[in-house]
């Protein structure tokens, strides 16, 4: 066997191919795995709250290239390949929504994609690069944090972890992720009105987590099953929304670091997703305005900037209303 047998050649770099998802679709349910769902759920006892099946890991790394490099890399250049995408999704069929220069000041992500994998509302894939350097923890407290959250997206009503797991949960499954989870917790999320009104607010329980690997850092979530609706908090019930597949990989490079992140929500209630992905769009591309502010190390200018940008964004959500 040849040094590069089983690899492929992309440019000054050997990637290791994984065995292409067996379907075009996500797996109907991220939690079909013999031990993933125990029979009863008690926020007091994070050994009754489940874990993903591998398959969930597995759909991740398909769709998402880098979150594959970060796990395992076999590299020769520290500059990662943009065009990564067919030894790891070869039946998916991508969309470019938006394509710009890398070093680009006035557009926030260098690509942006859309894919049909499974039902409901299409995957996006959305790539950026930040200046400075990696910090997986800060950029998760910009997602998952309501503080960080209310300064890039209009629509956060609140977001916030509602039980703490010991990443050691993840760490001890046999068939889990390669890397190390640093950080495993339950979520809560509660959107304001969006569109206008026209969408009524949401929510949404998820298992989020961290993974260092030797690559880079994957902040992953998924909605949690229906066996787990006993920790959401007190109060009215919204329309949940369900984040079927999310995904935010951070790999440092010489110029910054390489931002992969992708998504797949559907907003739940009647409302068909097509209506709903100019909004999600617009949304993280907000994230990744801020998160070049804040990481470029400015920190009174860059509040500054963020401020000023808030201000005008609302006017062109407006824009986003179906007329």
């Amino acid at each position: 066997m040849s040094a590069t047998e089983g690899f492929v050649l992309s440019n000054s770099r050997l990637i290791k191919p994984l065995q292409p998802f067996p379907a075009h679709n996500l797996p109907t349910d991220p939690w079909a795995s013999p031990h993933s769902t125990p029979p009863s759920i008690d926020s007091s006892s994070p050994a009754s709250i489940p874990l993903p099946s591998s398959s969930f890991f597995n759909s991740l790394t398909t769709v998402s290239p880098y979150s594959s490099h970060a796990l395992s890399p076999i590299t020769y250049s520290s500059d990662l390949d943009p065009t990564l995408t067919s030894p790891y999704s070869p039946h998916l069929k991508w969309t470019p929504l938006e394509s710009h220069p890398k070093n680009s000041k006035s557009h926030p992500c260098y690509s942006i994609e859309k894919a049909s994998y499974g039902p409901g509302a299409d995957l996006l894939r959305f790539r950026s690069l930040i200046p400075g350097y990696s910090d997986s923890k800060k950029f998760a407290d910009m997602i998952m944090t309501t503080e960080e959250r209310k300064k890039w997206d209009i629509q956060c009503d609140e977001v916030y972890q509602i039980v703490p797991l010991p990443p050691s949960k993840l760490n001890d499954v046999k068939d889990g992720p390669s890397g190390k989870c640093t950080m495993l917790g339950v979520g809560y999320c509660r959107t304001l009105h969006a569109i206008g009104g026209l969408i009524s607010p949401r929510e949404q329980l998820t298992l989020c987590g961290i993974i260092e690997g030797v690559g880079g850092s994957i902040i992953w979530g998924v909605e949690l099953p229906e066996e787990c609706d006993g920790l959401f908090p007190e109060g009215e019930r919204k329309v949940r929304a369900s984040m079927d597949l999310f995904g935010c990989t951070l790999i440092q490079g010489e110029g910054g670091f390489e931002v992969e992140y992708v998504l797949k929500l559907d907003v739940g209630g009647k409302v068909p997703g097509w209506t709903t992905a100019p909004v999600v769009v617009k949304t993280v591309k907000e994230l990744f305005r801020y998160a070049r502010n804040k990481f470029e190390g400015e920190k009174e200018e860059g509040e500054r900037i963020v401020r000023k940008r808030m201000e005008g964004v609302r006017e062109e959500f407006e824009l986003l209303i179906p007329q």
